[in-house]
This record gives C-alpha cells, sequence and structure tokens, in this order.
C-alpha cells in the first residue's frame, strides 16, 4: 500500500471513530431523539433538571385539563407525583383523563413542563364488540 493510500485509510477510520463516538454519546447522554422518557417521580426527584429539554411520561390526571390563553393546561402524574404541563398546539385525538401521555419540552419550573410536543400512548389492547 503507497503512503497516499495509507493516509487515505486512517483519515476515514478516523472520521468514523469521531462520529460512531458521537453517536454513542448523544443517545446516552438523554439529549437525544433516541433517548427514552423519564418519569414524573424521576423529575421531580432531581431539581437540577429545571432549564433543561426533556420528555416525560404519565397518566393524565381526572379533573386537571384546562384550555387558557397559554393553551391546554394539565397535570400529569404517577407514583404520587405530579407534574403541570402547558400545550400550544393541536391536542392528539385520544387526549384525554386517565390516557398515558409523553410531553416534550422545557422544565420550566420542579413542578412545571412547557411542552412543545405531546404524544398519546397507544393502548396495548382494544375492546371489540362480539359479532353475533
Amino acid at each position: 500500500m503507497n503512503r497516499k493510500s495509507r493516509n487515505k485509510l486512517l483519515a476515514a477510520t478516523a472520521v468514523i471513530i469521531i462520529l460512531i463516538s458521537g453517536l454513542t454519546y448523544f443517545s446516552l447522554s438523554g439529549k437525544g431523539s433516541l433517548a427514552y422518557f423519564k418519569t414524573v417521580k424521576e423529575i421531580r426527584a432531581d431539581k437540577s433538571l429545571v432549564g433543561e429539554t426533556l420528555r416525560v411520561g404519565g397518566k393524565v390526571l381526572p379533573g386537571t385539563r384546562s384550555q387558557g390563553p397559554d393553551g391546554l393546561k394539565f397535570k400529569i402524574g404517577d407514583a404520587g407525583s405530579s407534574l403541570w404541563v402547558t400545550y400550544r398546539g393541536s391536542q392528539p385525538s385520544t387526549f384525554g383523563d386517565n390516557v398515558q401521555v409523553i410531553a416534550e419540552g422545557e422544565l420550566i419550573s420542579a413542578d412545571h413542563l412547557k411542552a412543545k410536543t405531546l404524544v398519546t400512548k397507544c393502548p396495548s389492547k382494544f375492546k371489540t364488540k362480539k359479532i353475533e
């Protein structure tokens, strides 16, 4: 192998290693789109997350939904912890009380997430009518 080919091979190898390292860091840091969502309990326990952009999953607590000048406001909860969420945007068709949601946005205080996206989790089972 001549010197020019060897240098190209080394440069290509270095680029691949840098890309793999960057993707690994990005996915494991919790800030990438590959990251899972945090629970309400995890967020309430970690005050250092205030100001961070993150995903949180929980169940919409009954009787907490309201529509106002700031958009949709509701509370999600799990394991005895709750968090207020405000969201401006189109409301998912399956959104309602006791529905599992994942909200992504900025945690503006220890108990308030300003969501940019809101997704409802699909139910794992559907009840069907028996056809006679």
